[in-house]
């Protein structure tokens, strides 16, 4: 009898919790792809300072799922909906700009310009 009594306390504490809001984890994810592609090719250590971010919270998010909301309720979905769209669109940006910051920041352009840096 004690046993139930605790699982629901346990329950009723856990209704009382906010609700889980994935959006923050996927804005997240997509914010730090971003300034892996944006600045990766400027900031070679984008890509292992982002990876010691995501690290560190992924123990955040698991926190959070755990004791500090409530469970998610499941859904089945095809996919991430949006955020592949956006992703997508990032990534096509990226490779439209990081040539031009390669080009724009060593000598690449020198010859088609009709000026010299001396």
């Amino acid at each position: 009898a004690g046993e139930g009594c605790g699982t629901m306390a346990e329950v009723l504490s856990q209704v009382a919790l906010p609700a889980y809001d994935p959006i923050l984890d996927y804005s997240g994810m997509v914010t730090q792809f971003g300034y892996v592609a944006f600045f990766g090719v400027s900031f070679p250590l984008a890509a292992l300072v982002c990876m010691l971010h995501t690290m560190l919270r992924l123990r955040s998010n698991a926190l959070r799922l755990t004791q500090l909301s409530r469970r998610p309720r499941p859904q089945a979905v095809d996919g991430v909906g949006l955020w592949a769209t956006l992703l997508f669109f990032e990534a096509l940006v990226c490779a439209l700009v990081n040539p031009l910051i390669v080009a724009v920041s060593s000598d690449q352009l020198d010859a088609l310009a009709c000026w010299t840096h001396e």
